[in-house]
């Protein structure tokens, strides 16, 4: 009887597994802030034996505790450069032109921590270890990469120096022990020394992108994709010395943003001529391509920063079509897109066809997006100086 009823909860589970889009991904129960968020069976059954309840009713207390995360946040004084959940998929962080690192309660909508001047100028981009121990990122005007610990207000972890010139871009491998950062015509790859928090410099790769403005790990930790400036993808093999495995051709302007599928099968790219592009990574090969994913942004380009002394293909000059930002939801059936024409778009992950857009989420350019780890949720970034998260 008992064997009956242990196999009803653990079905029950699965098909909340299945609904949330996490299945096969936990790993333990932890508490975020007095809300429960769970990893793992096992934990979870262990839970609710420790203090006496179902585990259905669990399930279903946690499950409406995240109904409530849908809404606004407005913790940046400047438009929002980047935005990612956190593993427990009720906190996330944000960074901005504001030089500013903040963790925020998605469900109180309140800042949990907020470091100011985390870089000495606007910070671009961001990245989070999957295990949750380090937050990485990088500024839109400097040589250094920073790591901080989200679960000791955000204390500064490390400070990595090695690039020779600006840094767009950050990663961190699926083992939580390797981090990627892309700069001018080159990625490193860092590692830590012992258990104090140090990292150092593993390797250089000599990319072929002028700007590397893409660094993503597949969620399986066997291969590195790039992209930028050069127009290709490159795809590295980890495991063999980050050896090139191949290079994907048939850009015909530069790359903002990559996203690997869940199953690492597939990588979506982001390119600055409005089109996304669908790819198998193990052949190397175009599957699918959307031509004019979003529409021109008039407003955009006449409203753009203009520094004479950047490049006409630096990432930091926008311009009015470029996609700002691509990713994958947890379970692998989407892909979301958003760009400067202020929209957020969702797509069938095998097809691209358009399933829906959000035009009215943000007033301004949209800059980045993520999906939540644990429950289908997107994050998105805007120059409206807000972040805004959407139920999809």
């Amino acid at each position: 009887m008992q064997a009956h009823h242990r196999k009803e909860e653990t079905d029950k589970i699965k098909a909340d597994q299945q609904l949330w889009g996490t299945e096969g991904k936990w790993g333990d129960i932890r508490t975020c802030r007095g809300i429960l968020t769970w990893r793992g069976i096992a934990g979870l059954n262990k839970f609710a034996e420790l203090f006496g309840v179902a585990v259905r009713e669990v399930i279903e207390a946690a499950s409406a505790s995240f109904k409530s995360l849908e809404g606004y946040l407005q913790h940046h004084t400047s438009r929002v450069n980047a935005v990612a959940f956190l593993p427990n998929g009720r906190s996330a962080v944000s960074v901005g032109d504001d030089k500013s690192l903040v963790m925020m309660d998605l469900v109180t909508k309140e800042v949990i921590c907020r470091k100011e001047n985390a870089h000495e100028t606007e910070v671009k981009n961001i990245a989070i270890a999957p295990d949750g121990s380090f937050i990485v990122t990088c500024e839109r005007y400097g040589k250094v990469v920073k790591m901080w610990d989200p679960n000791d207000n955000l204390k500064e972890l490390a400070e990595l120096k090695g690039h020779d010139f600006n840094v767009y871009s950050v990663a961190v491998h699926p083992n939580s022990r390797l981090s990627a950062s892309g700069g001018e015509g080159a990625v490193k790859l860092w590692e830590p020394v012992g258990g104090g928090g140090s990292w150092k410099e593993k390797k250089t790769l000599k990319d072929n992108s002028y700007y590397v403005y893409a660094v993503v790990f597949s969620p399986d930790g066997k291969w590195l994709a790039t992209g930028g400036y050069g127009q290709n993808i490159n795809v590295y093999d980890v495991a063999n010395n980050f050896s090139l495995n191949h290079t994907m051709e048939g850009h015909t302007s530069w790359i903002t943003s990559l996203s690997f599928a869940p199953d690492s099968s597939t990588l979506v790219s982001g390119r600055h001529d409005n089109s996304i592009r669908l790819w198998n990574v193990t052949e190397g090969t175009l599957l699918k391509k959307v031509a004019n994913a979003h529409t021109d942004c008039e407003e955009y380009r006449n409203t753009i920063r203009k520094e004479p002394s950047l490049s006409d293909y630096s990432p930091n000059r926008s311009v009015a079509h470029s996609i700002r930002s691509v990713a994958h939801s947890s379970n692998g059936s989407r892909i979301a897109s958003c760009s400067n024409d202020k929209t957020i778009k969702i797509w069938d992950a095998t097809t691209l066809k358009l399933i829906h857009t959000y035009d009215d989420k943000h007033s301004s350019y949209v800059h980045d997006l993520s999906f939540s780890p644990t429950g289908p949720f997107l994050l998105s970034g805007s120059g409206d100086k807000t972040v805004c998260i959407t139920k999809v």
